[in-house]
């Protein structure tokens, strides 16, 4: 922590200036100078370990099939490769297989193991009855080590996840402040220039000449806040179909009978290793769910190139409320679709090349210069304002 951060610093200070009594002859006065740190990752605290017994955990899963020896064969005509044939879906013949250990079984994809680690896929349970029908499953305890770096690289990346959730929630926030502070300003001074934040980086095509109107047309094209509204079914999508879904998987709720957390489980693999936390795209800035294909494409709130919802809904939420026997999206895909395309013909006629979330970062809150447009760019802007109508659904 920083407190023990700035403990350790004070006591390096402390051991380089002064002595710890007042006795000249203390063999403790001025020790040295402290030239080097070590920080350790917070999984090596001891205290850490002891308080979580991650030395005291004894995690047994299904060894690798990597590891696994395969059996060879046992006479080899001239020119053949001295290793057990590709094995295939279907299994191989194992009639000229041998194991290096002649006790061991062959299973039906050619790898040697133990009699008792015979495994039967389709009832689930170890079983040696007919070796050439079974899988070879034999069982490992993991090393404490390998349960150490997967607590701290799971550890890490669910921290990642939150920050990405974080931004999403705090993007919502600010958009919302936004409109509320853009309409607080009277339409008399839509044609007035804006003043960028001091903290961006100049930007030509928006920093000389970006008026109050356009703002309005960039956060809320059709004067209702609609677009929060969408982009809080995206954040509940994304939600439902990634962060749940991993978090669930890491921690093992989604395994077994019961929802209870298992903190064994979040110790026995890596995250990589659990598909629904893979979709690294998801925790890129201004991504959504794609609902056709899974995985996280660009947010509406990138401006008018995102991607429509034209593409299909089979990887979309479900609505668990609806008591029909057809399952059905939690949010129709015909009126997110009619939204996207009327938002986004909008801004692509009336704004300027840039995401909605780039316009937010130079603009909000707004603050409005003295200057204003001319009036031929006034009534431009009026006319593009005016082509901007909402979709002919009747909610978002």
């Amino acid at each position: 922590s920083l407190e023990e951060y700035d403990d350790v610093m004070k006591f390096a200070f402390q051991s380089m200036t002064m002595s710890n009594s007042n006795n000249e002859d203390d063999n403790h006065k001025h020790i040295g100078m402290v030239y080097g740190i070590e920080i350790l990752p917070w999984v090596d605290n001891p205290a850490f370990q002891v308080a979580s017994r991650v030395h005291r955990e004894n995690i047994v899963l299904p060894l690798p099939r990597s590891m696994i020896p395969k059996a060879f064969p046992k006479s080899l005509p001239s020119g053949s490769p001295t290793a057990a044939p590709t094995t295939a879906s279907s299994g191989i013949s194992t009639t000229n297989l041998g194991c290096r250990d002649t006790s061991k079984q062959i299973d039906k994809y050619g790898y040697c193991c133990e009699a008792g680690a015979l495994y039967d896929p389709s009832t689930g349970t170890y079983n040696s009855t007919d070796a050439s029908t079974r899988v070879c499953r034999p069982l490992q305890a993991i090393d404490k080590t390998i349960l150490k770096d997967n607590m701290s690289n799971n550890g890490e990346f669910i921290v990642r996840m939150d920050a990405a959730l974080r931004n999403r929630l705090n993007q919502l926030f600010a958009l919302e402040q936004c409109i509320s502070a853009v309409n607080s300003y009277s339409e008399r001074y839509d044609p007035f220039i804006l003043k960028s934040k001091g903290n961006v980086r100049y930007d030509a095509l928006i920093e000389s000449n970006f008026t109050l109107a356009e703002l309005r047309l960039a956060l809320d094209p059709f004067g209702d806040y609609s677009l929060v509204q969408h982009l809080t079914k995206e954040l509940d999508e994304y939600v439902d179909m990634y962060y749940s879904p991993c978090i669930a998987s890491l921690f093992g709720t989604n395994v077994g009978s019961t929802s209870d957390v298992e903190p064994k489980y979040f110790m026995a693999s890596a995250w990589h290793s659990h598909e629904e936390c893979t979709k690294l795209t998801c925790l890129a800035d201004n991504m959504r769910w794609d609902r056709a294909n899974g995985g996280c494409i660009p947010s509406l709130i990138t401006g008018s190139t995102a991607p429509g919802y034209n593409q299909g809904d089979s990887m979309c939420s479900y609505d668990n409320s609806n008591n029909e026997e057809a399952q059905v999206c939690k949010y129709n895909t015909t009126v997110l679709s009619e939204y996207h395309d009327s938002v986004t013909e909008c801004w692509d006629s009336s704004l300027p090349p840039r995401s909605v979330d780039y316009i937010m970062e130079y603009f909000c809150t707004p603050e409005i210069t003295g200057d204003k447009v001319d009036s031929i760019r006034e009534q431009e802007i009026k006319d593009h304002a005016s082509s901007c109508t909402p979709p002919d659904s009747a909610t978002v």
